[in-house]
């Protein structure tokens, strides 16, 4: 009679063990998951950011419009690429100060923000090189 307890007793152990690998695994996957939803979502709106930015870059108009601080053009521009569930704002500085996010909003504050800038130079005789600044959330 004993010696079924002792059987019995070793069996919960192994049990019990097996329980907690499997609690363990469980939330080390779902924590690998996550991370990898996260990244991808990142990379997502990095690439949409610097394919904006190029293309303002290769655009003679958009360049024109970072140098004449044209903000409704260069609006329009990104509106039109960014899917509508990201909010923007954009900044265009002088070279030589620091091209921040300007202002402070409620809707910056609720994730996270990712910056990108280009800098933009004149094509013709004058020189008046500009950054451009874009910084893109999640609404």
């Amino acid at each position: 009679m004993r010696r079924i307890y002792e059987d019995k007793k070793g069996f919960l152990k192994v049990l019990e063990a097996v329980i907690a690998i499997v609690i363990i695994a469980s939330v080390v996957l779902i924590i690998v998951v996550r991370n990898q939803n996260n990244n991808s979502e990142n990379e997502q709106i990095k690439e949409t950011q610097s394919t904006i930015l190029h293309g303002i870059g290769t655009d003679a108009e958009l360049r024109q419009a970072v140098l004449d601080k044209n903000e409704e053009m260069i609006r329009n521009y990104i509106s039109s690429k960014l899917p509508s569930e990201y909010g923007f704002e954009i900044n265009i500085c002088p070279i030589d100060e620091v091209c921040g996010l300007p202002g402070i909003r409620e809707d910056y504050t609720q994730g996270n923000i990712y910056s990108d800038q280009i800098t933009v130079a004149a094509t013709n005789q004058e020189y008046g090189p500009k950054i451009l600044s874009l910084f893109v959330w999640e609404n």
